[in-house]
């Protein structure tokens, strides 16, 4: 589970860097206020509704709302972003499991006699 919450963290982490670049506009230094307003509207959501991806996988955040507005800001971007987001903790998920069962099966698998 350790090695899902590293990768979890750095798909957030990079996530929130593009995000930010995409609120300053890099021709004029303006600021996007389609992107800070649909930031604004996630993190309103996932309050509202309680939503935190973080807790539903097990890495309730230490400091309140924190979990619940960083999912604002993934659930702001759209559902393909989530879609691709899912795609990739899933597949990390799904390695990390095949990894840990693999290495499982080796020890408790009794040895083939010949």
């Amino acid at each position: 589970m350790q090695i899902f919450s590293v990768v979890f963290g750095a798909v957030i982490a990079e996530a929130l860097i593009e995000y930010v670049n995409m609120v300053v506009t890099d021709d004029d230094h303006r600021l996007d206020w389609r992107v800070i307003m649909s930031a604004v509207i996630g993190v309103g959501v996932s309050i509202a509704f309680g939503i935190d991806l973080f807790e539903v996988i097990g890495m309730a955040a230490k400091v309140p709302f924190v979990g619940m507005v960083l999912t604002g800001v993934v659930i702001s971007r759209g559902s393909n972003y989530i879609h691709d987001i899912l795609k990739k903790i899933m597949g990390e998920k799904a390695r990390s499991l095949t990894l840990n069962d693999d290495e499982n099966a080796r020890h408790e698998a009794p040895e083939a006699e010949g």
